[in-house]
């Protein structure tokens, strides 16, 4: 369907996989700012962590009210096509953020979350190992074509995870098991409840977790100590070793199946 100027502009704003919130608020405030500058706009609201149902830190949207379209004082003579090619000129100098921006439409279709682009079809796949280089090798061609602009996928920033790896011979030389193992590393990072404080008007949760100093770091995972079923105390690295492994940020599925969305 043709687009329509409904004087509404939604955008995605990505920075690195390994931001903090607080960074990532900064750059989402500057952004937000940028927009707001431009004489087109009236009105900006921002939101942190916007897509994929604001499960992911590296994130945000904002929402953008343009000035009503006309040439009397107030009003902005450009179409929205042409702020947003403005806006995209600014946004392109910005080396620690990436927007998408999409005019909102009264009517509109397709099944899938993105909000990156006014397009957008998705890959799936039985396994998901060959999902990711497939839908990388689509975007860096259809980067190539000129037909295309702001071409994106849900691999485009992919996050770091710790692959632990249990020797199952030494661990049971050491008396610990899998369980004992998942219960020590549930407790130090976890947040498990363990008891409830009752006042007069209000009621307390007791949270069993490590401090925040011993969860800095990923070799606080194999400085945790697990108690054997002997009841010695056994460092997770005496049975373990860890490993750092690419993941996406998030995963999403089509009819059960893993997919790619790719806009």
């Amino acid at each position: 369907m043709p687009d329509e100027d409904t004087g509404l502009l939604q955008a995605e704003v990505t920075a690195d996989a390994n931001i903090s919130p607080e960074v990532m608020s900064g750059r989402l405030k500057r952004v937000g700012e940028i927009m707001q500058n431009d004489p087109a706009v009236m009105d900006v609201t921002t939101i942190l962590g916007g897509d994929n149902g604001g499960a992911v830190g590296n994130s945000g949207m904002m929402f953008i009210d343009l000035k009503p379209k006309g040439n009397a004082p107030g009003q902005r003579r450009d179409t929205i096509k042409q702020v947003m090619e403005r806006l995209g000129k600014t946004y392109e100098k910005l080396a620690d953020v990436q927007v998408f921006m999409t005019p909102m439409q009264f009517l509109g279709g397709g099944g899938n979350s993105s909000n990156r682009g006014q397009y957008s079809f998705q890959l799936i796949s039985t396994d998901g190992e060959d999902l990711q280089p497939w839908a990388l090798k689509l975007v860096r061609q259809m980067r190539t074509m000129k037909e295309f602009r702001d071409v994106g996928s849900d691999f485009d920033v992919v996050g770091k995870q710790q692959m632990l790896t249990v020797d199952r011979d030494t661990a049971n030389r050491l008396n610990v098991t899998m369980g004992l193992i998942d219960t020590a590393l549930n407790n130090a990072f976890g947040q498990s409840q363990v008891s409830i404080i009752y006042s007069d008007i209000n009621q307390y949760w007791v949270v069993l977790t490590a401090t925040a100093a011993q969860t800095l770091t990923p070799e606080a995972l194999l400085n945790t100590y697990v108690k054997s079923s002997t009841g010695k105390m056994v460092p997770l690295s005496a049975v373990a070793k860890m490993m750092p492994r690419a993941t996406p940020m998030a995963i999403t599925h089509q009819n059960q199946l893993e997919s790619a969305d790719i806009t």
